[in-house]
């Protein structure tokens, strides 16, 4: 597996751990603009936030790892083709 592949897994895996740190600290925040961005952006890089219970809070980092993780290699595979190589077929 590409390094690169790996960091998005790991950097996939940690965002979430991040985002419920904040959003400990910030839990007493009361409602504004500040929160609602706040939001909206935990669910724009963390799309699994919206999973219920405990099963949720364990299976979110793994989740989110994979879906970093194939977004990445989808981005590598994108790079690495060259631009005569795409289908042949139009």
């Amino acid at each position: 597996m590409n390094w690169k592949i790996k960091a998005a897994a790991i950097g996939g895996f940690l965002v979430p751990l991040f985002w419920g740190v904040a959003a400990f600290i910030l839990f007493n925040a009361p409602e504004s603009a500040w929160t609602s961005a706040f939001w909206s952006l935990v669910y724009l890089t963390c799309p699994f936030w919206i999973l219920p219970g405990t099963a949720g809070m364990i299976l979110m980092p793994i989740f989110n790892a994979g879906l970093y993780a194939l977004i990445a290699a989808g981005v590598i595979e994108l790079r690495l083709r060259k631009p005569g190589e795409g289908s042949k077929d139009i």
